[in-house]
């Protein structure tokens, strides 16, 4: 596994979030499709700032 800067984590972060944006978009109206998107975008809400933060508070030591 290679290791990743915390800024490069969140943005990559950010960009999962924007892509499952646009899958869900352009998602068949299956609810089960929606759903799954949906569920993963949950999971991820909030990531990106506490990566942030973390970063932050890293940073002053």
């Amino acid at each position: 596994m290679t290791n990743i800067q915390l800024i490069e984590a969140q943005c990559r972060i950010e960009q999962v979030q924007t892509v499952l944006g646009f899958w869900l978009e352009g998602a068949s109206p299956s609810n089960r499709d929606k759903l799954m998107i949906g569920a993963v975008m949950s999971l991820l809400n909030g990531v990106p700032e506490a990566i942030q933060e973390a970063d932050e508070l890293l940073g002053k030591y």
